[in-house]
């Protein structure tokens, strides 16, 4: 999850943390591809390789192994349906997630990162 964080920090010279991060996922799917934590790592590498629709089913694939979970919504909204636009589909996300665990710093962070572009 490390390199999947800084390989999104708006940044393009990142070739290295995009290399690592592809061979760390690659092997995490290998030795558990149930795990939930792979798959929004997945799917984080995909939003930000551009791999719109594996992004979005990779996210989807971490909800549905572990559906109590926030995280994953929150990675969703905020790794991908944010920088596709679909910020109130992000929003719906993170109100999911809300629902599951309500004061997380990174959920909160999430809705005052989607709602003021929002005008909300």
């Amino acid at each position: 999850m490390a390199y999947a964080s800084t390989s999104d920090q708006f940044r393009r010279d990142i070739p290295d943390e995009i290399r690592k991060l592809r061979a760390a996922v690659e092997q995490a799917i290998r030795l558990s591809p149930l795990l939930a934590e792979a798959h929004e790592a997945l799917g984080m590498l995909y939003a930000r390789d551009a791999g719109r629709l594996e992004s979005e089913w990779s996210f989807r694939c971490a909800i549905d192994l572990d559906p109590g979970s926030s995280a994953w919504h929150t990675g969703f909204a905020l790794y991908l349906l944010r920088s596709l636009g679909r910020v109130e589909e992000a929003l719906h996300q993170l109100r999911i997630a809300e629902k599951k665990e309500p004061f997380p710093p990174q959920l909160q962070f999430a809705l005052g990162w989607l709602l003021i572009p929002a005008g909300r």
